[in-house]
């Protein structure tokens, strides 16, 4: 009798000291996050219903509809209902840009400061020629205050645009993609790195996606994004065409694991307004705006790997670079004050799949979060 009691009363205890963190935690995280993030966004990082709050202009840009979305559904029908292939779809949507002016499949950006040597110049140079080469299913952009890097994107048949926020020096990913929304209508929007090489698969991946029937992108916002292949040295011949460029891929290139995402493919709807101030080229960033998505289960989240070919450009340092970087755990300390759980997750976590099918079109494939998804 006298145990039970004394279970009784510890049970009684241990709910009294629950309710007092749950209380003192909600008054304290917010004044705990305040100074890391806007007004405007929400202290639980929770997906909202996608309407326009009217605090920030610009966050309510993103959310509202384009005419790019409001295409889907038609390019969804004629793909199905006239058997067009990825590349009739391809060719038909770039001659209705070119003759009717309509909305391009994707704006592509990028951002970068003056190269530091000759290597990075390189690599620059191939990049600005390569995104140049999916114009205008593609329009490139890049993010820079040098009018140095400007005026070779312009030569290039890029756009520039200013880096307008900022934190430890470095683009906040969330205003780069609020920008290029205000400034350019297309269909999707992608921030991908600097030194990434794409081809025709880009374009054929992404139609797919959103001419697939399986996928629920009435109803929810759309993220794509896939592991890159590593190829050291890449030479300016070997580029010329996208043939090119997956032969280099496939004689000396090497999958990177499943939390090296050097793009990330959304479209309007993606709900900015409640990701924190995560800046690009520091750890985390693209794995936790990921896994984020993933857990939240509020976005389709598809993992484009197999049929979009990501080629990241290796100088002479290699893979060791990025790890180098000034403030480089920016991303992970900033998550670890203002968020109660870690979210970064690997790519290989999402719940879609495309895969190439037998009679050449990019398929959707549902799958199960595997055993090894565990959080980075």
């Amino acid at each position: 009798m006298k145990l039970t009691a004394k279970l009784l009363f510890l049970i009684a205890a241990l709910s009294i000291c629950v309710n007092v963190l749950l209380f003192a935690g909600k008054s304290w995280l917010p004044g705990f996050a305040e100074g890391f993030l806007p007004n405007s966004i929400s202290r639980d990082f929770r997906f909202p219903y996608n309407e326009p709050s009217g605090e920030d202009p610009k966050l309510d840009v993103a959310i509202r509809s384009s005419d790019g979305l409001n295409a889907v559904s038609d390019l969804r029908n004629n793909f199905h209902n006239k058997n067009f292939s990825q590349t009739v779809l391809a060719n038909d949507l770039q001659d209705d840009i070119e003759e009717q002016g309509a909305v391009p499949l994707l704006t592509l950006f990028s951002t970068w400061v003056d190269p530091p040597d000759a290597d990075h110049d390189l690599i620059r140079n191939l990049t600005l020629r390569n995104w140049a080469q999916l114009k205008p299913l593609i329009v490139p952009v890049v993010f820079t205050n040098s009018s140095r890097v400007a005026s070779r994107a312009e030569e290039n048949g890029w756009h520039v645009l200013p880096v307008s926020r900022t934190a430890v020096g470095v683009p906040i990913l969330k205003y780069m993609y609020m920008d290029v929304m205000a400034r350019f209508d297309s269909t999707l929007y992608s921030y991908a790195n600097g030194d990434i090489l794409f081809t025709q698969s880009l374009v054929d991946t992404l139609q797919a996606v959103l001419t697939s029937p399986e996928l629920p992108i009435d109803k929810q916002p759309l993220l794509v994004a896939g592991r890159r292949t590593n190829v050291n040295m890449v030479q300016p011949n070997e580029i010329t065409t996208f043939q090119g460029i997956h032969d280099i891929a496939r004689s000396r290139g090497e999958m990177d694991i499943g939390h090296a995402i050097d793009y990330i493919v959304v479209d309007r709807r993606f709900p900015w307004n409640c990701i924190p101030d995560l800046v690009i080229g520091r750890v985390v960033y693209d794995n936790w705006l990921v896994g984020h998505a993933i857990l939240e289960g509020q976005v389709v989240v598809v993992e484009a790997t197999e049929t979009l070919l990501a080629v990241h450009q290796l100088g002479k340092e290699g893979r060791k670079e990025g790890s180098r970087r000034p403030n480089n755990d920016y991303n992970r300390d900033l998550v670890r004050r203002i968020h109660v759980t870690n979210q970064a997750l690997s790519v290989t976590c999402a719940p879609w799949k495309t895969l190439n099918g037998p009679d050449g079109r990019i398929n959707m494939k549902k799958v199960k979060m595997h055993k090894g998804c565990g959080q980075l």
